[in-house]
């Protein structure tokens, strides 16, 4: 799980990475809106938020009182789907949360895949620990020859520092 949780981190901050080469958005007349950076990243900090908010706790715990754990899968995704639709629209706090139905789908394909751990509420290891003992590793992927820090978002002298 941690190694899969490693190569997920580092496949979407090269992405990142490459988006960021490409440079701005393209005005009506082909040229670029903002000119492409050519300097190379050197060095990464890695903001690592250690709770998820209380609406996707809320969201896994949901979706964990839909799981069958005879067929070690969801029953009905499509009536699950239907009924997050009427969640979303019935309760406030998920009213608020553009990306509740694609967080919805995203842990419900994950839970088929991975089985019911993917609706935990907790992470299963110690992401800061895994990022910390990672950093050369993450930081040779991404050609980042100053290397990474990694911070704990949820502790403000941390950020402050950053």
């Amino acid at each position: 799980m941690q190694d899969k949780y490693l190569q997920d981190t580092v496949t979407k901050f090269r992405k990142g990475l490459v988006k960021k080469k490409k440079g701005g958005k393209k005005k009506k007349g082909g040229a670029a809106a903002e000119p492409p950076t050519t300097k190379e990243k050197t060095r990464a900090i890695i903001f690592v938020q250690p709770n998820y908010p209380l609406w996707k706790k809320r969201t896994l715990e949901w979706l964990d009182s839909k799981w069958d754990e005879s067929k070690n899968s969801f029953t009905d995704m499509k009536a699950i789907k239907a009924e997050a639709k009427q969640l979303k629209e019935s309760d406030e706090e998920f009213k608020k949360e553009k990306m509740f139905m694609g967080v919805v789908s995203f842990v419900m394909g994950q839970a088929n895949t991975l089985g019911r751990i993917a609706l935990s509420t907790t992470m299963a290891f110690d992401e800061i620990q895994l990022l910390e003992e990672s950093k050369a590793f993450i930081a040779a992927s991404l050609g980042l020859k100053d290397g990474i820090e990694v911070v704990n978002a949820a502790d403000d002298k941390s950020v402050e520092g950053a």
